[in-house]
């Protein structure tokens, strides 16, 4: 297979930047040679030689700190990959386009053979308009050109009202700037994302998207705390109900009342005085069921999160994982299997779920929250 474009990269340093961007490349029709580590086995392979002396742009990717063992001799010419790579592109006058991430510059003391690199120009790269950067170096610095459309390929499009690291099916893919669209060319098919706060780590969200073919979706992600964070506890005390979390809507619960006071004043008052009492004893046992576990609870709108169309979602079992989702009244999955145990929402939004061992608040909307203390597992 031939390759028009020739990426090179330091492992460390430009791995994420050369993936990205092999990525939309191969995306939008170019062939590119990226999988260079397996041909990087100790020895010049005559593989590596004809990939650089076919292609038409040879991509060079300078991290800060990218010609550091160059220049100070720790690392043998002949396993100082990238020097070597770049030596055969100038050597053979292919379009060389170095890409200049943040921080980088060229020491004044470059080697002869690979000098020259100092003097070529490449579009100016920018984190928060990567956008504008990669249109750039399309149309004004390479010469290749697609050699194929992917109408069936899928692009799934991130944008964030805080900064966040991004996780696909456990897999980081990218970091996102509030005001920024980062494009990831997926595979059709559906995806767990979780996004992870750069500010507060502790905060994250999980969402669950899925992608048709030859599409583009749009996918919002909503960080910024509608109440106080999880990791700080609220004062009150509260009894659970059993199964699942149980918050009382605007008004805090009442503290339990002794029932052989209530009998008692119950006799004195009379029979139709006792029978008011004994319903509402039975509504607030009903109410607050036993517990061996006591949580923090403060008013309602420090727990609860209010989601845009809240619908009512049902937690399921998935054999294959042993885990628990939640799905809709549709039977469509809203939440991938992810909880070792899972509580029902009924009229709530909040409910109480497992995870890793460690029992935290969920949202219909899909924020988990901890809660004070931690209740063991059975």
């Amino acid at each position: 297979m031939a390759y028009d474009i020739f990426i090179s990269y330091r492992r460390v340093g430009g791995y994420e930047t050369a993936k990205h961007l092999y990525d939309l490349l191969v995306h939008d029709g170019f062939t590119v040679s990226f999988d260079i580590d397996t041909l990087r086995n100790g020895l010049w392979t005559q593989e590596l030689e004809n990939r650089i002396a076919e292609c038409k742009d040879f991509v060079i990717i300078l991290n800060c700190g990218a010609f550091d063992r160059t220049i100070d001799g720790s690392t043998p010419f002949e396993k100082d990959w990238l020097r070597r790579e770049l030596a055969k592109a100038i050597e053979l006058k292919k379009n060389i386009v170095p890409v200049l991430l943040d921080g980088f510059e060229f020491p004044e003391n470059l080697p002869d053979d690979i000098r020259l690199v100092a003097e070529m120009s490449g579009p100016k790269y920018n984190s928060y308009y990567f956008d504008a950067f990669y249109e750039k170096l399309k149309s004004g610095f390479l010469t290749a050109k697609p050699q194929h459309a992917s109408p069936t390929g899928a692009v799934l499009k991130l944008s964030t009202d805080m900064p966040c690291s991004v996780y696909i099916d456990g897999e980081k893919k990218c970091d996102i700037q509030p005001g920024n669209i980062v494009k990831l060319p997926m595979n059709p098919g559906q995806y767990s994302l979780r996004c992870v706060s750069a500010v507060n780590p502790a905060m994250f969200i999980f969402l669950y998207v899925e992608l048709a073919p030859g599409h583009e979706k749009l996918q919002f992600i909503n960080l910024a705390p509608q109440q106080k964070p999880y990791n700080q506890p609220p004062r009150q005390q509260q009894q659970p109900r059993q199964g699942g979390y149980q918050p009382t809507p605007h008004q805090p619960r009442k503290k339990k009342k002794d029932r052989t006071a209530l009998i008692v004043i119950g006799c004195v008052l009379g029979f139709l005085l006792l029978c008011f009492i004994i319903g509402a004893v039975s509504a607030m046992i009903d109410d607050s069921s036993s517990s061996d576990y006591d949580y923090n609870y403060e008013d309602t709108d420090t727990v609860a999160v209010e989601a845009a169309s809240p619908q009512p979602l049902y937690p399921y079992y998935d054999s294959e994982s042993g885990l628990y989702g939640y799905k809709n009244a549709d039977d469509e999955v809203m939440y991938v299997p992810q909880f070792e145990e899972a509580g029902t929402f009924d009229d709530d939004t909040v409910t109480i779920v497992r995870r890793d061992g460690v029992y935290l608040y969920f949202t219909i909307s899909g924020y988990l929250y901890e809660i004070e203390d931690t209740i063991p597992a059975d």
